[in-house]
């Protein structure tokens, strides 16, 4: 952990800072987690009462999900709900401030970013629908620019790395195999343009890799849609603990380590 921190100050003491504010959630609950209960539920104390949380990340999320961290949450709507309030974001203890857990939140912010233009690789644009099926598989998004129309998956990714690079896989993934599966079948046969978008949901790393130790399966594949031609794109965000969430870096780096392994194979 301290070599961690140490390395997070060395990079962000020379590197230019993109962040912008995109949003600000209303009425941010603050509490300390105890324990994840189980995939889906986190037991949290709020001022000295025991609730239960819902929990849109599937992902292990081993370096945020830790007894004593702070975590920021919002009332879900429901009142019939057994978890009446939703995690929506945990501290980050390297790079500070929060790091954004919950998925519906970071592709909530995507589809603001997109809206607003913020991308230098996505300007023009606009989501037409979400959730679109294409060959039995549902992507997150089908969006629709100037000069070409694309399928978007996006992916969290909340693993940082020693070197401080964001990464996924956090935990074996079939589901997130199929997907890339799927986006490289469709550049191959044509039609709408396939983006893969990885949401490095914490502040400042410094690149982004697939983690191949949880999934080489997802490195592979990641690996051969890149070599296939599919849009790879990573952006990194992050929030304060009053619910102001900042787009960190619209245009987050590959890491070079990767992309050599990928083109001297």
């Amino acid at each position: 952990m301290v070599s961690k921190i140490f390395l997070f100050f060395a990079v962000y003491s020379i590197k230019k800072v993109h962040m912008y504010f995109v949003e600000r959630l209303s009425e941010v609950v603050e509490g300390r987690i105890i324990r994840r209960v189980n995939r889906f539920i986190v037991e949290i104390e709020i001022d000295g009462r025991i609730i239960y949380a819902h929990n849109t990340n599937t992902g292990r999320l081993q370096d945020f999900l830790v007894g004593g961290r702070r975590a920021l949450l919002i009332k879900r709507s429901s009142e019939r709900s057994k978890t009446r309030y939703r995690l929506i974001g945990v501290e980050d203890v390297v790079a500070g401030d929060f790091a954004v857990i919950d998925t519906i939140t970071q592709n909530k912010v995507f589809e603001k970013l997109v809206e607003q233009g913020a991308f230098t690789w996505m300007k023009n644009c606009r989501v037409v629908s979400k959730n679109p099926l294409y060959e039995n598989v549902r992507f997150d998004y089908e969006i629709e620019c100037i000069d070409k129309s694309y399928l978007v998956e996006t992916k969290s990714a909340v693993l940082r790395g020693d070197d401080n690079e964001a990464m996924y896989p956090d935990c074996p993934t079939e589901r997130g195999r199929r997907h890339i599966e799927k986006l490289i079948k469709l550049k191959l046969s044509g039609g709408h343009e396939p983006m893969l978008v990885f949401i490095a949901a914490m502040k400042n790393p410094l690149c982004f890799k697939p983690f191949g130790k949880e999934d080489l399966g997802v490195e592979r594949l990641v690996a051969e849609a890149i070599r296939r031609g599919v849009s790879v794109k990573t952006f990194s965000i992050y929030m304060n603990r009053s619910g102001e969430i900042f787009l960190d870096n619209p245009d987050l780096m590959i890491c070079r380590e990767f992309l050599e392994k990928i083109f001297d194979t």
